[in-house]
């Protein structure tokens, strides 16, 4: 079981959107006293779904930003 920072650093997003996300049912996850947990297998589910076509994990979370048209 995962706690929802290590899942948010692992997925690139907010833990506060992960926590949203799992009290509104759509992460699977679990309640332990007042913190959330995950599974790795809701964390790989979570990221399949949420991965933009054509963008690989590494390129999203790495904290840099692709250059577009105007950055040249």
């Amino acid at each position: 079981m995962l706690s929802l920072r290590e899942a948010s650093e692992r997925c690139g997003v907010s833990t506060s959107r992960l926590r949203r996300l799992a009290a509104r049912g759509v992460l699977r996850a679990q309640k332990v006293g007042s913190y959330w947990v995950v599974s790795e297998t809701a964390v790989k589910e979570f990221e399949a779904l949420e991965r933009p076509r054509g963008v690989r994990a590494s390129a999203r979370t790495g904290g840099h930003m692709a250059k577009g048209r105007h950055d040249r």
